[in-house]
Order: structure tokens, then C-alpha cells, then sequence
């Protein structure tokens, strides 16, 4: 059985509590075959390190999983591109997570700071 790195394992548990609302990023990604020797999380890590999607015994689950990230990067571009229409602070934006890792909110100040930098 694979060791994971800690960050990944809570990336991962991340996508998996917050797919439900994070559902939408405004592309298609297909489904992978199914195949009864990988799992979910096997499977998400070959498509977060190598950006391939195999097949795994859920691939449903993984096509779920994989939207939701695509679609918090998708969100957090979105948001910057409003945030002086909204009038919002960050923590506005931080608290539509379910328990977001720390990566998110630098992410989402580091996309403010580049947009307003141009405006320097």
C-alpha cells in the first residue's frame, strides 16, 4: 500500500468533503473505466502528480474528486477577477470551504496580489 505525503492526504480529503458544492468549473472531464485494483485515492494521485486519469474501482467518485479541484481553481480565479465588485473580504470567500488547507487562502491572496499588481 502507498504512503501518501500529509499534504496530499489533505488535499485529498478536501476535494472529497467539499464535491458536493465545488461541482462546476466550465469544462467535462470523462470518466475513467473501471478497474477493481486501484482505488479512488490511488487513482486521484496519478491524476494530481502525472495528470493522467486511470481507471479505478469508483470512477464516478474520481470524476467527482477531479471536478471539484478543477473547480476551486476555477472559483478562486473567478473571485479575483470580482473581488473589488463584491467588496468582500477574503474570509468571505474562505468560509464557502469545508475545512480548506492552508494552500487556499495563500492562493487566493497570491491571485489578488498579482491582479492588482498590474494596476501598480
Amino acid at each position: 500500500m502507498k504512503k501518501y505525503s500529509a499534504r496530499f492526504e489533505e488535499d485529498f480529503k478536501f476535494y472529497l468533503d467539499n464535491k458536493e458544492k465545488f461541482n462546476f468549473y466550465g469544462g467535462i472531464v470523462d470518466l475513467g473505466p473501471y478497474n477493481e485494483n486501484i482505488n479512488v485515492k490511488q487513482a486521484f494521485y496519478q491524476f494530481d502528480t502525472y495528470g493522467k486519469v486511470v481507471g479505478c474501482v469508483n470512477p464516478r467518485l474520481l470524476q467527482q474528486i477531479i471536478i471539484c479541484k478543477k473547480s476551486v481553481n476555477w472559483h478562486i480565479k473567478e473571485w479575483v477577477l470580482g473581488y473589488n465588485d463584491l467588496c468582500q473580504g477574503v474570509d468571505f470567500y474562505i468560509k464557502e470551504f469545508i475545512n480548506p488547507p492552508e494552500w487556499i487562502e495563500k492562493a487566493f491572496r497570491m491571485s489578488l496580489y498579482r491582479s492588482c499588481r498590474k494596476y501598480l
